[in-house]
């Protein structure tokens, strides 16, 4: 699935029973949210899995330019966002990790992220 969030078009997929608390995985360098695919499967009975494609990976937009990490922690949180979701679990892989560790500076007032 498209997400529209940032100003972008992420890939992205959602498995799990609507309702479940969210878990969210977030992909390292030249990788995809595939990475997280027996995480999900191991998951996704008792949560609300989200995996997506960083700005720049697999099959969601790679704008020009560089990608500072504080792009990247506004990113999860539109995405967050775009679903709706007030709260999450957040789990990334290297620069998959950035966005979870976003001040709360860096979230846009009005963010539920």
């Amino acid at each position: 699935m498209q997400i529209k969030a940032n100003g972008l078009n992420f890939a992205a997929t959602i498995d799990g029973p609507p309702g479940a608390p969210w878990i969210v995985f977030s992909n390292s360098l030249a990788t995809t949210g595939a990475m997280w695919d027996e995480q999900a499967a191991a998951l996704k009975t008792r949560y609300r899995v989200l995996r997506y494609d960083q700005r720049g990976h697999g099959a969601t937009e790679a704008p020009a330019g560089r990608y500072p990490f504080d792009t990247l922690v506004a990113d999860a949180v539109a995405l967050l966002d775009a679903l709706s979701i007030e709260r999450a679990h957040f789990a990334g892989l290297s620069m998959g990790a950035r966005p979870r560790s976003g001040s709360p500076s860096s979230i846009p007032t009005g963010s539920t992220g």
